[in-house]
């Protein structure tokens, strides 16, 4: 968290404790959160601009976060701090507790609050399938739209109120955000079930407010693929072959290869520098499930004139290390 530096994101001012389960970090302090940030009276048009730049700056934010390779996993308005602004009756918003946040590669948990959740952590609920989607920065962009419907009607459309259980809950959270995108059309691309369809921060951005604030370069800001296109099939990973080990390794023959050359250095003992082929072969043996190398040392034939003696046991052959 200390290495992030963006003025959407709440900075980390200290920690103490951080070799328990229970670290103390040292923020700054802020006005409130969105929760309290609805009670605040303002004109509505003032309000309505203030819900515009959470958009913004929260699109900001999480276009950064993706060139950390890091998903926050849990946004929310209650995660969205507010304060005041350098102009009158405008405020920066900044996107707080990192509690539940991983690198993406690492993110696999169950986590955030139900009613924020994107479709491919309740696969089964929403007709996707378990083992397609990984955890990715797509589901911070589906919570982000479901906290500026919240922001929007004031938190009296959405989000549910009652007691459900959590399936029910989730049901109901995901027919309201659907049916509020006939509402917030040029929002809908981050509304889409499927991440794979639906838009990145950078692409929203880049539609809706002309790339301000993008972190991501224009050239690399991934494409959004609207209902009815093709998506791109990901490259198929060909796997190796399997191979058991066998004693009947191929050896490659010597191909022009010179004849040795012997030197009689100062002392009388002779010499012989001859080329060597190596081969390695690491292979999984069944039996203890452990790597063995086996490397095998070739040494051309030498001719007969050129012979030299030379001890049995300095006599090379397969050698198992």
């Amino acid at each position: 968290m200390q290495s992030l530096n963006h003025v959407n994101i709440i900075e980390i001012l200290g920690y103490d404790k951080a070799d328990t389960l229970e670290p103390e970090m040292v923020m700054p302090y802020r006005s409130g959160s969105l929760s309290t940030f609805v009670g605040l009276k303002m004109p509505d048009a003032q309000y309505e601009q203030a819900c515009r730049d959470i958009l913004e700056q929260m699109l900001c934010a999480l276009d950064y976060l993706v060139n950390f390779g890091v998903v926050h996993r849990d946004l929310k308005p209650e995660n969205i701090l507010y304060d005041h602004g350098v102009s009158p009756g405008r405020y920066i918003f900044q996107l707080a507790d990192f509690g539940l946040a991983n690198h993406q590669k690492l993110a696999k948990t169950m986590c955030g609050t139900v009613t924020y959740q994107a479709p491919e952590l309740w696969p089964e609920l929403s007709g996707l399938s378990e083992s397609s989607y990984q955890q990715s920065p797509k589901i911070d962009v589906w919570s982000l739209y479901e906290a500026f419907v919240a922001m929007s009607s004031k938190m009296k459309a959405f989000p549910p109120r009652g007691k459900y259980g959590m399936s029910e809950l989730y049901k109901i959270s995901k027919t309201l955000l659907l049916d509020s995108v006939k509402i917030h059309k040029q929002l809908a691309p981050m509304a889409e079930l499927e991440p794979d369809r639906r838009a990145s921060a950078a692409w929203m951005l880049n539609s809706l407010f002309e790339g301000r604030g993008m972190t991501t370069r224009p050239g690399k800001i991934e494409p959004y693929y609207p209902p009815g296109t093709v998506l791109p099939r990901p490259a198929r990973v060909q796997t190796a072959p399997r191979r058991q080990w066998s004693s009947n390794m191929d050896i490659d023959e010597p191909q022009n290869m010179a004849p040795p050359a012997i030197i009689f250095p100062q002392g009388g003992r002779a010499d012989v520098d001859i080329p060597i082929i190596v081969h390695t072969r690491a292979v999984l043996d069944r039996r203890d499930a452990q790597l063995r190398f086996w490397t095998l040392f070739y040494f051309p034939s030498i001719p007969e004139e050129d012979s030299v003696q030379v001890d049995d046991h300095e006599t090379p052959g397969e050698v198992v290390i």
